[in-house]
């Protein structure tokens, strides 16, 4: 499927503003919840199919961020590593297990297996998932899987 346009992208965005507009002025904006993320998650990625646009609007609304996780909890991040012939998830769902010097080690959903990842090659911010958001991240499709050049 195509990748929509920047204009199209922007007609989008304006439709779905407008819509919200018009819910909140007949006072029946019960679904638009601003600390509601995935609901706002579902009705920005809802038609989308390339895991790069769904990758954009979960960071444009998982704006909680951090620089080191912490054991236990759950991120998205964009990742992008050095090593040369290495299968890997450009944007990992993971829970993080632990932490080292070089980076951390999380249980990434999309592959269904552990992962290293160091402090070097994420891009970007760890965007925070929390726990009651994590059942609905796993169901979305995002995964992007790469191969590094040789």
């Amino acid at each position: 499927m195509a990748r929509k346009t920047i204009k199209q992208r922007r007609d989008r965005d304006l439709n779905r503003a407008l819509e919200r507009q018009q819910l909140e002025t007949f006072g029946l904006d019960e679904t638009l919840n601003p600390n509601d993320r995935v609901g706002q998650l579902q009705e920005k990625i809802a038609g989308l199919n390339d895991p790069q646009d769904i990758m954009l609007e979960i960071i444009s609304i998982f704006q909680e961020t951090e620089i080191i996780p912490d054991v236990g909890k759950y991120y998205t991040f964009i990742y992008i590593p050095k090593t040369k012939d290495l299968a890997f998830d450009n944007f990992p769902l993971i829970a993080c297990i632990d932490i080292f010097k070089w980076g951390f080690r999380g249980v990434n959903f999309h592959w269904n297996d552990y992962r290293n990842y160091t402090w070097q090659e994420v891009a970007g911010m760890l965007h925070v998932v929390k726990e009651d958001e994590i059942e609905y991240m796993k169901t979305i499709p995002y995964g992007y899987f790469l191969r590094t050049a040789k």
